[in-house]
């Protein structure tokens, strides 16, 4: 009888982490936006950074050209 409660224990212990991992893969994943507008945006961060640097004196306008492009 031991036997018997240890592998329904073991079977139920499998299940619950089962389930744990296999539900969250069910849910369906929120919209999001396109890579390359996501893309478009970090180079025009980029570009604002490089202005500002070039305000501050942290690089030449040469160097700020040559980064650009």
């Amino acid at each position: 009888m031991n036997g018997v409660l240890l592998w329904a224990i073991l079977a139920a212990m499998t299940l619950a982490v089962t389930a744990a991992l296999v539900v969250p893969l069910l849910r369906p994943r929120p919209a999001r936006g396109r890579r390359a507008d996501f893309n478009r945006q970090v180079y025009r961060d980029q570009l604002g950074e490089l202005d500002a640097d070039v305000e501050r004196g942290f690089v030449t306008a040469a160097e700020a050209e040559a980064a650009r492009v």
